[in-house]
């Protein structure tokens, strides 16, 4: 995508919402690539004030970013933008030599805040079987996953991180699957490593988000970095210091050059990430949400360095902390509980109080473990 390019798409996407006050005061035509630093920002709240009587373009498709957010906001895509959105997907899933004639049981969610329906159609467009199971929400729906991948033989997962663990852990190796795409927050290397060993297949993480569908994903189930595809999309990094580039670590914000139902502009996504060139393409590795770190104790932690750890001591993702306020102290409580079997608890208590001291008990309770609304696991429960 070139500079001139980029500017023409930029100017006529602004001129769509030129009535809007956060625009206003902008000099349209923005005159060289330089200008487009002059654009502000974009926020969830800025989404939520947006009325979509404003909009230029009434909206074909209606989503909703996930729940599990705790804020939820609603995703209107014009015609347009959800032909853009929908090729880029196969696109996507042409990198990784999917083709005509493979059979996919996809497990993404059917809801209204999930993502299974245009991966459904970019799937069928290019001559892909589907078999549209949706997540596994319990026990009866995992047995009937299993089922299905040992009756009708597919060649493909589709599906959230934690759900492919469940099956492959019943199924060890006695299936067809080559290849899961795993989708949703970012898979870590134990993880992956785990999941591959035990299943045999390759594991593909791809990245994408309920406002402007997927736009990246591993060329190489080995690759760190994921290849960015950018049709109609134009990417930057918020870094540090409150300035933009299309390369470094930081913010990663998103413009959707074809959605003229609602103003994704600079829009600040929340994800922590790093872009690189590499042989002229950009390439991009996920770390987190923003909110990725928690206080705990008085000190700052990484969520993500202590499900690493946890993966690592317990060899499976089958756990979750919760975390609250002692009453009489004060002080924070952090309680793990682990959703499986353990043979010497008292053993795994001094391994993981050694590497993670802040953890104050470790339980194991019979309910299974608990899920988002999209059925990810819900590794943190912040009570507090």
């Amino acid at each position: 995508m070139t500079n001139k390019y980029l500017l023409k798409k930029l100017n006529y996407l602004l001129y769509k919402f030129k009535n809007l006050e956060k625009y206003r005061k902008l000099k349209l035509p923005l005159s060289s690539f330089s200008d487009i630093k002059t654009i502000p920002f974009s926020t969830r709240d800025d989404l939520r004030d947006f009325n979509l009587s404003d909009a230029p373009v009434l909206p074909f498709n209606i989503t909703a970013t996930s729940g599990s957010t705790k804020s939820k906001l609603i995703v209107c895509h014009s015609l347009n933008c959800y032909r853009v959105h929908l090729k880029r997907q196969i696109k996507i899933y042409n990198s990784i030599d999917i083709k005509k004639g493979d059979c996919c049981l996809n497990l993404c969610s059917y809801s209204f805040n999930g993502a299974a329906k245009i991966m459904e159609t970019a799937f069928k467009q290019m001559g892909v079987t589907v078999i549209p199971l949706g997540e596994i929400s319990d026990e009866n729906k995992l047995n009937e996953a299993i089922y299905i991948i040992d009756k009708l033989k597919p060649n493909i997962i589709n599906s959230y991180v934690n759900q492919v663990y469940d099956i492959f852990i019943k199924v060890k190796q006695k299936h067809n699957i080559q290849k899961c795409i795993l989708n949703g927050e970012p898979l870590v290397k134990n993880f992956k490593n785990l999941i591959e060993r035990i299943s045999g297949a390759k594991v593909y993480n791809n990245y994408g988000s309920m406002e402007f569908s997927g736009f990246a994903i591993a060329q190489n189930p080995k690759d760190a970095y994921l290849r960015l595809f950018e049709d109609g999309l134009f990417i930057e990094v918020l870094k540090e210091n409150g300035k933009a580039d299309i390369v470094g670590k930081g913010k990663i914000i998103v413009t959707d050059l074809t959605n003229y139902s609602m103003p994704f502009i600079r829009y600040i996504l929340g994800d922590e990430v790093d872009i690189k060139l590499i042989n002229n393409k950009r390439v991009i590795k996920i770390f987190g949400r923003g909110d990725n770190y928690i206080l705990l104790h008085g000190e700052v932690e990484s969520k993500k360095a202590i499900i690493e750890t946890l993966l690592r001591l317990l060899g499976h993702p089958n756990f979750s902390l919760v975390i609250y306020k002692d009453r009489l102290t004060y002080k924070d409580k952090i309680i793990l509980n682990i959703y499986a079997e353990c043979k010497n608890l008292m053993n795994l208590k001094n391994i993981v109080k050694k590497y993670l001291p802040f953890i104050t008990n470790i339980r194991i309770p019979h309910q299974r473990i608990l899920r988002t609304s999209t059925g990810k696991f819900r590794h943190f429960v912040d009570l507090r």
